[in-house]
């Protein structure tokens, strides 16, 4: 036997832990060394040696070292299958069947020939054929019971095609629970079936299980490209695409020649909107295997999305015909036509290649063009379950959950540990529980707990509805969904979100559209509140421009218009951004833009997409004119590529538009550096100036600054003492000494501590800042409004220092109209602040200002919409103002919380009269009990009304 050859032995437990040239050399000295080898210990030889050049991907040499076996051993049937599957694998389909059939003449029962065989029937279309060879394999291992590993994992395989082809998910729990841990019994070091096992696990979306397998793989072998893929491929599923792409790379680096590495390149590059990067991986992958299904499903789609997808009469025509070439119109001469040609002549039912394309258009939001392409495969090959399971997951996203369902509840009959179905399922089931909000253009679904807030939300989408649809002249043809997830089911709000957008439960935003339906975290149920309005908003654009421009726009300029018309100033934390990476040359270009949204490297890559997509559409809209983004859309809805569309639309070249967008953001940058504070001191530079001079004070300063800004206290409070003890006047020591005392409670030691330091003409940001919360601390709010004066004065675009002047200001009790400007600057910078919007709103209503009240208080509910005292401000305010519908709207909101008293229901009912609903209003006066003050009056109304 093999294994009693040490050589052998020892070769094969090398290649198992990728050790390629010490086992090249144990094999070769096997060959050299050993006096009497068996057949199966030459068999075991060369397949080692076959399988380290494939793992190492030098497809030349594997095919050779496989004649060479054949010419050797031409009586092995083992050998025989060796070389059929480097044809299989290399797409020499012909010669590989020459192969199988010399390997099955010799022994008719060797597992890996049948395999190869019913791999060779399914690419050519033969599946009920391969699926008869396929289920050889369950009847195979329930005859023999055998126990060696690689013959564990090769029926594994076989089994596992039986079950996705015949739909037995039994099988697919033994193959992971039985037969891959059976393997390892055998050879605790045989890492095909480890990945066999989380591969089946990733094929579920199963993160949970997969992501061990794979990681004991590279535990012990951190160079295999197969589990480095299998790594990449997990992320990529759960949109963590950055990582993604650095497993492939890796895969790469070790294997330059692994197909599904170099798949998952194009896939990244496709999701970024740029399929000419994807091409040169495409072409990597067909070199090896110019054949093979799911690399020609990106070919195709990088064809597609180059010349244009066509219309869907025209696909149509194709897919319904895929055996008839003459029916195809001018598609048969299209790139697509062609291959598409190419591949149906040696396979009439490509299942997988059509399920590919439709995922790949889909990703690409693509939806329309998608759906036919799972149709087509569901039709060529309905023993498959994946385009069955992309179709209902295609529908959910396109708001056709009723059509969803039903597909979705007969994928997960079949196969019930697929999660991603599971979850849709389940979200389904909540999602049924909704009540509806109808609208002339909108429908609502939200939990009956938050249909006060579904109201708020209707009411104010049409308020907009007819602004925005004139604005990018488009209007969708039926009305517009929008989901507000709530917590159910011992799951948060924001998991079901996450879930309706992706099938898993976690994506990073807290709302998203598809183009087709809008689906949001309720504001009710997130950490902090937020101005759904802005969000509702936003959605809604990217509705109207995906479907305006039959989604042919690319990412970040699709968030450049939906943030324009949030209609805000930057948010605080922008600016921070834009002062820390501009000066540094830490910004995107319109070529890595995209590459923010869909790959960060950091959360604040993500961000400053966001920012900088917005500050490119101010560029365009100064430079080129107020029509400035109509006319890029326009340009985007005829050509999604960046490169035709911008000069189309500005008529100059993307590299004009490049340098002119740099001084631009420059310009804006140094700007904002004069009304904010400066950043905290680089830590090099700060110990470099501390050891040129260790006699001054304030380098000591600056260095403690630096250190503790960067968390590391304890030697940033020794150098503190350090430059105090040089300088008591040196105001940064002097700051943090002093938070120290008034975090200790001893405010009159912090003062002391500050008043040397304080410079009355340049008073330092940090020392004004602490001075200021100690004063607010102590109820001295005199002190800390001449001190947060001061820091207004020289930093004015400090949201949290205007936010504690107005505290301090409200605290001495200074009048409204010394309060009121700054209130307005805080809610004009703070779209989400709710707590300055409401006090003006109570300032407006004290002073009977009912359009001002009502202004502020509707911009308030947009953040606190349950608050029962701003519903109440805004129904009476809309009263005095004769906005009867706002006013009733407010009131029935006031009804649903539970919480209309009297007088409430009194006006309330006056306002429906004033809107024509005489009977309403009546039915809500008789509501008034006899024991009210409001009792008479109602009554008085009652007989008012029109007989």
């Amino acid at each position: 036997q093999a294994q009693e050859d040490p050589f052998v032995l020892r070769g094969q437990e090398l290649l198992l832990q990728g050790e390629y040239a010490a086992a090249l050399e144990a094999f070769e000295e096997a060959r050299q060394e050993a006096t009497e080898l068996t057949d199966s210990d030459r068999t075991q030889i060369w397949l080692g040696l076959c399988q380290l050049h494939v793992e190492q991907g030098d497809w030349t040499a594997a095919k050779q070292v496989a004649k060479a076996a054949v010419a050797e051993l031409p009586n092995v049937a083992r050998i025989w299958a060796l070389q059929a599957e480097m044809q299989y694998l290399t797409g020499e389909y012909d010669a590989a069947a020459r192969s199988v059939k010399e390997a099955l003449d010799r022994d008719s029962q060797e597992p890996r020939s049948v395999l190869i065989y019913a791999h060779l029937l399914l690419a050519a279309g033969r599946t009920l054929e391969a699926i008869d060879q396929y289920r050889w394999f369950v009847r195979y291992y329930n005859r023999v019971q055998p126990t060696d590993a690689e013959t564990l994992v090769t029926i594994g395989e076989g089994a596992a095609q039986y079950a996705r082809l015949k739909s037995v998910s039994a099988v697919f729990k033994f193959i992971v629970n039985t037969l891959c841990v059976d393997a390892l019994k055998d050879q605790p070091d045989y890492w095909p079936a480890t990945l066999l096992s989380g591969q089946l696990l990733m094929e579920k979306y199963n993160r949970a299980q997969a992501l061990p397998e794979f990681k004991a793989i590279l535990a012990k072998q951190p160079h295999n490209a197969a589990a480095l893929t299998a790594m990449g491929e997990l992320e990529f599923a759960e949109f963590r695409l950055q990582t993604a792409e650095n497993f492939a790379d890796q895969a790469l680096e070790h294997n330059p020649h692994y197909p599904p590495a170099l798949r998952l390149k194009a896939d990244l590059a496709l999701l970024a909107d740029d399929h000419e990067l994807a091409r040169p991986f495409v072409d990597r992958a067909l070199a090896v295997n110019p054949a093979d299904q799911l690399t020609l499903a990106r070919k195709v789609t990088c064809d597609l999305l180059s010349d244009g997808v066509p219309e869907a009469d025209q696909l149509m025509s194709l897919l319904n015909n895929l055996t008839r070439p003459e029916k195809w119109g001018e598609l048969r001469e299209s790139r697509f036509g062609t291959t598409v040609e190419q591949l149906v002549e040696h396979n009439p039912h490509p299942g997988p290649f059509l399920s590919d394309v439709g995922q790949l258009l889909e990703a690409r939001r693509r939806f329309a063009a998608a759906e036919l392409f799972y149709s087509a495969a569901i039709d060529r090959m309905p023993e498959l379950s994946q385009p069955q399971t992309a179709l209902g997951l295609l529908y959910m996203r396109t708001g056709r959950v009723d059509e969803a369902k039903s597909i979705l509840d007969a994928a997960f009959d079949v196969d019930p540990f697929h999660v991603r179905v599971s979850n849709m399922r389940k979200l389904i089931d909540v999602l049924n529980t909704y009540v509806t909000i109808e609208s002339d253009h909108f429908i609502i679904h939200c939990d009956s707990s938050e249909q006060a807030l579904g109201q708020e939300m209707s009411a104010y989408l049409e308020n907009i509805y007819t602004e925005l649809t004139e604005r990018f002249d488009y209007e969708p043809p039926t009305r517009t969904h929008f989901e507000i997830y709530c917590d159910a089911k011992d799951q948060n709000a924001h998991a079901w979100f996450s879930t309706r957008m992706s099938g898993l439960p976690w994506v990073q935003t807290i709302g998203a559209s598809t183009g087709m339906i809008v689906a949001l975290t309720s504001p009710q149920k997130t950490q902090k509140k937020f101005n759904w309005a802005r969000v509702l908003k936003h959605e809604f654009v990217h509705v109207l421009t995906l479907q305006k421009t039959g989604f042919n726009m690319p990412h970040w300029y699709t968030e450049a218009l939906a943030v324009t018309n949030e209609d805000r100033e930057l948010p605080d934390e922008w600016y921070d951004l834009l002062l820390r990476r501009v000066p540094a040359g830490e910004v995107f270009n319109l070529s890595s833009i995209n590459l923010g949204f869909q790959r960060p490297k950091t959360p604040d890559d993500w961000t400053m997409a966001y920012c900088q997509s917005l500050m490119y559409a101010r560029y365009f809209t100064k430079t080129f004119g107020d029509d400035a983004l109509a006319r890029l859309t326009e340009a985007y809805r005829r050509n999604p590529q960046t490169s035709v569309a911008l000069p189309k639309a500005f008529g100059v070249s993307v590299e004009e538009i490049e340098a002119g967008y740099s001084k631009y953001l420059n310009d804006l940058t140094a700007q904002l550096a004069i009304g904010r504070m400066p950043a905290a001191p680089k830590l090099d530079a700060a110990r470099q100036a501390v050891a040129e001079h260790p006699e001054r004070a304030d380098a000591h300063g600056e260095l403690a600054y630096a250190l503790i800004a960067r968390r590391q206290v304890e030697e940033g409070l020794a150098a503190a003492k350090t430059a105090h003890d040089l300088d008591e006047s040196e105001p940064i020591s002097a700051t943090f000494l002093a938070r120290v005392e008034f975090g200790k409670g001893d405010a009159q030691a912090a003062l002391l501590l500050l008043q040397p330091a304080l410079d009355e003409e340049n008073p330092h940001h940090l020392l004004l800042e602490t001075l200021a919360d100690i004063a607010i601390e102590q109820k001295q709010p005199e002190l800390a409004i001449e001190v947060l004066k001061a820091a207004i004065e020289k930093y004015p675009l400090e949201l949290d220092v205007l936010k504690k002047y107005v505290q301090a200001l409200s605290a001495a009790k200074r009048p409204s109209e010394e309060i009121r400007p700054h209130l307005e600057t805080l809610a004009k910078r703070d779209i989400d602040d709710v707590a300055s919007r409401k006090a003006l709103a109570m300032m407006a209503l004290r002073e009977n200002d009912w359009a001002t009240a009502l202004e502020w208080g509707n911009q308030a509910l947009f953040i606190d919409t349950l608050d029962v005292q701003l519903q109440r401000l805004v129904a009476h305010a809309a009263a005095q103002l004769k906005q009867s519908e706002r006013s009733i709207q407010a009131f029935a909101v006031l009804d649903t919380l539970e919480e209309l008293d009297d007088a409430d229901r009194l006006q309330w009912g006056l306002q429906l009269k004033a809107n024509g609903q005489q009977k309403r209003a009546a039915e809500e006066w008789r509501k008034i009990p006899r024991d009210s003050t409001q009792f008479q009056r109602a009554q008085t109304e009652i007989k008012l009304l029109d007989p």
